[in-house]
């Protein structure tokens, strides 16, 4: 664990055993508050990190934790946080039988998830590739506002804006998805931009495609 004030790395506890097979940022999704959140996306095993103490928490699996009535299982997830609340971001099913993209609320200290909302059907659609099922998603979180896109079918970008316990969905169309080759690896984030950002992008010839939400 590195300490941005002293400059120095201090050892801590070893990362748990269940997670050696998913060291890789292709496995795992984090996400950081008074803890460090380690979410496997596959299978939905969750556990945290306290910087306090230089160890790690118990480990869970978030399918048991889903209120799910129809018992529908999450293949693939990832989460974050959407102002100061825990957020999965979970597609549901199996990739051969997809039945959507669910959001769900997750508590910080019993990891009970509570729905938020589901993706529309005909966004779903658009997400899916013709030419493979979906079987991973993306998502990066900023404010009150959710952004995800399939890594198959960059061409779409969606959103979803969480306003007093509403979801508003919505999406655009990446213009930047289809240049370049295949040696380059498209990045899939967000973040607040200001002027100074946007003058330092131009300063730099960064090229970067923006959905703007209202």
């Amino acid at each position: 664990m590195y300490d941005v004030n002293s400059g120095r790395w201090n050892p801590c506890q070893c990362m748990p055993s269940l997670f050696k097979d998913s060291t890789t940022s292709t496995w795992i999704s984090t996400a950081t508050d008074r803890k460090l959140y380690l979410l496997e996306k596959r299978s939905c095993l969750i556990c945290s990190y306290d910087a306090e103490t230089k160890k790690w928490g118990d480990t869970f699996n978030l399918n048991l934790q889903i209120s799910n009535p129809s018992k529908i299982n999450v293949t693939h997830s990832t989460i974050g946080f959407v102002d100061d609340r825990l957020v999965l971001v979970g597609l549901m099913g199996e990739p051969e039988d997809l039945h959507g993209l669910g959001l769900w609320e997750v508590d910080h200290d019993t990891y009970e998830c509570r729905p938020v909302g589901e993706m529309p059907p005909e966004m779903v659609e658009k997400m899916r590739n013709r030419n493979s099922p979906l079987s991973t998603v993306r998502a990066s979180m900023e404010g009150g506002s959710i952004y995800t896109n399939n890594p198959r079918n960059p061409e779409q970008i969606f959103f979803c804006e969480l306003k007093e316990g509403i979801c508003q969905w919505g999406y655009g169309v990446n213009s930047m998805a289809n240049e370049g080759n295949r040696m380059q690896r498209f990045v899939f984030t967000c973040s607040r931009v200001g002027m100074d950002d946007l003058h330092k992008a131009v300063a730099t010839g960064s090229r970067t495609f923006a959905v703007e939400s209202d």
